[in-house]
């Protein structure tokens, strides 16, 4: 740290200055060096008037954020470094023109609230808009803040380092307590991912703008939304209720206002049927709790679907590609096409309580399907649930090179087979050295193909309990709490066993070259080819370890059974073209749209269709099929664990059946329809419904 940058720091330590604001300050005093690549000490006003033209110019600043840069070097030269020959009048703050916020009425935040995707988001937006606080305030919310007694939140160290308490209306009270029960927060209200893994630390204010950026968009509102928006809309109705705004300045703001409580709020409360996890891929259900009623359960769905544009541009996709579609590609745009549509058939259901009859379309069942995973894969982890052992879980990741992937799309089979078998040998192997772990170890992998612009991007995700048996299977050997194993060693392995596959696959003429892998038909062309793969990093990520047992099944809910894209990340489908959202991992996980043609869209989703009986998710070393009976309760002995009371068929039993829309009686199959017998029933008053 250089002595200019401490005696700025000790500066605003003096004054108090906020965390945030030492940043951005720090922040511009080193643009404003490097800009020149010079000391600030050596400049003076006329590189200042330069660094704000160079700001507005070519950076193409706001003028709020240029204003911030002007305002840190006014600070440093004139408090830090006293400067008394610039004219600091002539150092003017670019005009900010004045504009007057964007404002939600009541039923757009009842839109907004009922949209949200999870629970967390969901309590997040009633507290925002009931409250109206600041979104680093709201992160920054601890569970002793909430005073149910007082009816009170307080807020500490707001904005001016002030503290204040805002009033809580018995609505966000019963919300606050359903998400509690949910998630049982232990420090902050709000925790992060980290938190759930034993690191209790708050959300980031991003993580806020996106549960309001999302909701938004779901709600299908067109407006720039941010967290502030709902602190403005909140201020508007207590304006329109006739709240005198001016009597609160002194608490910062309406919200620290008694005159809350007169004001009605439209902030349905969540569901009380019970947990909701977030992220995990299904469809989400929103409960209202009506007076004198049970509450009504209503499916949002998403505004688009890969179907509408299948059945849009499926055709003329189908009459340009067709020398190059497969087999299996083909029917996928049909399963697709057909999925819960009278064209594959149905069932009338009839309600055991009002007699209420509604028909329901079959699913298609394709493994490539948005629509057809949820049973597959409550199933799935219904079934992983009796497995979990309570030790530490890991998420490590294994790639290849960009290089590679024509060659293994050319070789599908053979090539994702090759990336499994050595991934898994890597893990197995270096686990077992004595110099590591030195435990057989027992895990499972699953198999995606695609990135988050439906590139292809094939990579294996493992998640490996922390530790293993020992060689003698005498006891269990556990891992450190927050080490598995050396991501680099296991680059290395996991390299040579590839490349030593691809070289027993060219020697046996299991490869196939077409196009612009013709070239490596020749046997000195492939072994130069090879070389330069050992010049390459292979990515081995290892991700930080789950808290427990309890956080894995959530965690693989994300990655079993998925698909290249959920229809919950399509945004719009406007004539020829479609956008979709998606993560740009290389700048923070930045949430961005991407626009395509309808062809190119359907031409990236077909990419990841894989060979027919194809398994992407597999199992190694203990928790193999032919081993998993015998070790696994070794496992659980050695652990000092009793075995699982319910047996997956069992667990199956318990789930619940779907629900009359008119009484929330349940649903019973009275009788199956064919195609044929649903078209003749069109033209009848029968509600169709789709009960997915």
């Amino acid at each position: 740290m250089t002595q200019l940058r401490q005696r700025v720091l000790d500066e605003l330590q003096r004054r108090n200055y906020s965390p945030a604001t030492t940043r951005g300050y720090i922040l511009a005093i080193k643009q404003f060096a490097e800009y020149f690549g010079k000391s600030p000490e050596k400049l003076g006003g006329d590189e200042i008037r330069r660094f704000e033209l160079y700001l507005l110019r070519e950076r193409k600043l706001a003028p709020g954020t240029v204003e911030g840069r002007m305002s840190a070097l006014r600070f440093l030269f004139r408090k830090v470094l006293k400067r008394r020959d610039i004219a600091y009048d002539d150092l003017i703050f670019p005009k900010i023109p004045r504009k007057l916020p964007v404002v939600l009425s009541p039923e757009e935040v009842s839109r907004m609230i009922e949209a949200a995707p999870s629970l967390l988001h969901r309590t997040i937006l009633m507290v925002l808009y009931a409250t109206g606080m600041r979104r680093t305030e709201l992160s920054l919310l601890k569970v002793a803040d909430v005073d149910s007694k007082r009816m009170v939140i307080r807020i500490q160290q707001g904005k001016g380092s002030r503290d204040r308490d805002v009033p809580m209306t018995p609505k966000l009270l019963e919300a606050l307590r359903v998400y509690f029960r949910w998630k049982r927060p232990k420090v902050y209200l709000f925790p992060s991912s980290a938190g759930q893994r034993g690191i209790d630390q708050p959300i980031s204010d991003e993580t806020v703008w996106y549960a309001c950026r999302q909701a938004a968009k779901r709600a299908g509102i067109k407006k720039a939304i941010g967290a502030h928006t709902l602190r403005h809309s909140f201020a508007t109705a207590l304006m329109e209720a006739g709240t005198d705004l001016r009597t609160d300045s002194a608490t910062d703001g309406p919200c620290a206002s008694g005159a809350h409580h007169g004001v009605s709020t439209p902030v349905p409360a969540p569901s009380a049927c019970g947990p909701e996890p977030a992220r995990s891929g299904h469809r989400f259900h929103s409960c209202h709790i009506e007076a004198g009623a049970q509450g009504r359960r209503s499916v949002t769905r998403p505004p688009w679907e890969v179907a509408e544009i299948v059945r849009k541009a499926g055709s003329s996709f189908i009459e340009r590609y067709h020398g190059s579609l497969t087999w299996a590609q083909l029917k996928v745009l049909r399963a697709i096409e057909r999925c819960r549509t009278a064209a594959l058939g149905g069932h009338r259901d009839q309600c055991l309580r009002c007699g209420h009859q509604a028909i329901s379309y079959n699913s298609c069942r394709n493994r490539h399907c948005p629509k057809c995973q949820t049973n597959a894969r409550e199933k799935w982890l219904d079934a992983r649930k009796q497995e979990l052992l309570p030790v530490c879980y890991f998420h490590l990741v294994f790639t290849v090179p960009h290089v590679l992937v024509p060659l293994i799309w050319q070789n599908q089979k053979l090539l994702f087979a090759l990336l499994f078998d050595a991934s898994a040998a890597t893990l197995l192997e270096v686990a077992a050295n004595p110099a590591r772990l030195g435990a057989e170890i027992g895990f499972l992998g699953i198999l995606h193909t695609w990135g988050q612009t439906l590139q292809r991007h094939p990579h294996v995700h493992y998640v490996v309990p922390g530790g293993g048996l020992s060689m003698d299977h005498a006891q269990w050997i556990r891992s450190p709490p927050n080490f598995f194993l050396p991501a680099r060693v296991l680059s290395r392995v996991f390299r040579g066993k590839f490349v030593a596959g691809l070289q027993r696959a060219f020697h046996a003429n299991q490869l196939a070259f077409f196009g612009e892998c013709q070239p490596l038909t020749n046997q000195k062309a492939f072994a130069a080819f090879l070389r330069t793969l050992f010049r390459e990093e292979w990515v081995v990520y290892a991700k930080r370890p789950f808290g427990g047992p309890q956080h894995v099944l959530q965690y693989l809910a994300r990655y079993t059974h998925r698909v290249a894209i959920s229809n919950h990340r399509l945004l719009a489908v406007d004539g020829d073209q479609v956008t979709f959202r998606w993560k740009d991992y290389a700048h923070h996980s930045k949430c961005r749209a991407m626009t395509l043609t309808l062809e190119e869209f359907l031409r990236r989703f077909l990419q990841h269709v894989l060979p027919k009986g194809f398994p992407r998710i597999r199992y190694f070393g203990w928790m193999a099929a032919r081993r998993r009976g015998h070790l696994l309760p070794l496992c659980r002995t050695l652990l000092r664990v009793p075995p699982p009371t319910d047996t997956p068929a069992a667990s199956a039993q318990k789930s619940v059946p779907w629900q009359c829309p008119h009484c929330q009686g349940q649903m019973l199959v009275v009788e199956r329809l064919s195609a044929k017998q649903i078209f003749r029933l069109e033209h009848r008053r029968v509600c169709f419904l789709d009960s997915s």
